[in-house]
């Protein structure tokens, strides 16, 4: 469904619910579902550290185990252009519908 279809296209799949793999979890839903309690008000975890900075993952898990931690890169993209362009149109439609996301991790497109 999603290898030929645009970007804009895979939004409205998205925002249509038509992108489930399991009726048990839903990978696409937005990611404070999985840390937040089900209104989405309390965090249910301590800290939640964000990809940009595994680095102070690294060193949070060095302090508690009293070791040096390395979390190894698989798959890192050094082509950082190949992003695809997002219209206004499908960047307000991913914006809204992950929304709590944006304010809750104080992401921004």
């Amino acid at each position: 469904l999603l290898k030929t279809s645009t970007i804009e296209k895979c939004a409205h799949y998205l925002v249509e619910n038509k992108l489930k793999h399991d009726t048990s979890w839903n990978h696409w839903d937005p990611q404070y579902t999985w840390l937040y309690d089900k209104d989405g008000d309390n965090c249910l975890v301590k800290k939640i550290y964000r990809i940009e900075k595994l680095d102070e993952l690294e060193k949070d898990l060095e302090l508690m185990l009293q070791r040096k931690i390395r979390i190894p890169y698989f798959n890192n993209s050094s082509n950082k252009t190949s992003a695809p362009q997002i219209n206004s149109k499908t960047k307000a439609l991913l914006e809204d519908y992950f929304r709590k996301d944006f304010e809750l991790f104080n992401y921004e497109f």
